[in-house]
């Protein structure tokens, strides 16, 4: 077995792909977080190589090297070549590790919230005009770190009074309250609006932030997705009852939005 690092170029992958026969269904996915990665300079070399048996198939890397074809640029790469056959059976067998694991090994509180913040951040500003699923807005780890660290301060408080408010009402999904205070350009009002919608003490019956509390209660997004993420549909309550609560409108039932596309949070 011989293991060197390379400069993997489009037109190599596309050649050890033609002898990728023994590996499982792509995920095409994957393959574009990859590339994304790659064309915006996040790629990083790791001892993690491409492996060829000595037979000439492609054991291990389909997913990276679709991705290098997909970016267009060639990247540093570790590449084993003369593989027994026979090791195929003990690669890709461990635990992947999620954005939980990484944060939690970095000591960071509310770990597992971190990841799907920002996706419905992400979402709510690249595609709020469709319907939401994992797929529709691929993002690989190293993405979400890099976010998570550019604005850790400005997420650590939204995820924060996310996790209050969830503590008082477990009807409120944390992350996506995390995302819509994220979202508000008004953060005072936006932690303001989750302190009110978690502990409901002193609302008029007639108040926007009370008739979501009762309706997310009373489980209307469960009863009402037709096809549609119950996270899109919450995000889209949140930020409808924030902005008739911030217009002081009053409000004798809540209706949903019809989403998409997603409502717009006020600016001020």
């Amino acid at each position: 077995m011989n293991i060197q690092q390379v400069t993997m170029s489009p037109e190599w992958a596309n050649q050890l792909l033609q002898n990728n026969n023994h590996n499982r269904k792509l995920r095409p996915n994957k393959v574009a977080e990859i590339a994304q990665d790659i064309a915006t300079g996040r790629w990083m070399l790791n001892p993690q190589p491409i492996a060829v048996s000595s037979e000439g198939w492609l054991l291990d890397g389909q997913h990276r090297l679709r991705a290098i074809i997909l970016a267009k640029q060639p990247v540093p790469i570790m590449l084993a070549t003369d593989c027994p056959p026979e090791c195929f059976k003990t690669i890709d067998i461990g635990i992947v590790r999620s954005n939980t694991d990484f944060f939690k090994i970095e000591g960071i509180k509310y770990a597992a919230n971190i990841g799907p913040v920002i996706r419905y951040v992400e979402f709510y500003k690249n595609i709020p005009g469709v319907v939401w699923n994992h797929n529709s807005y691929p993002m690989s780890k190293t993405q979400i770190h890099e976010l998570y660290m550019n604005q850790q301060d400005a997420y650590d408080k939204a995820i924060e009074a996310g996790a209050r408010a969830y503590g008082k009402c477990k009807q409120v999904n944390p992350s996506i309250l995390a995302a819509m205070i994220h979202l508000a350009k008004n953060k005072t009002k936006a932690l303001e609006y989750a302190e009110q919608i978690g502990s409901g003490i002193g609302l008029n019956v007639t108040s926007p932030i009370y008739m979501w509390r009762q309706a997310l209660i009373n489980g209307v997004t469960r009863s009402r997705t037709h096809g549609m993420s119950n996270s899109q549909l919450q995000l889209a309550g949140f930020i409808k009852s924030y902005n008739y609560w911030r217009e002081g409108a009053e409000m004798r039932v809540f209706r949903l939005p019809s989403i998409p596309p997603m409502p717009s949070i006020l600016e001020w």
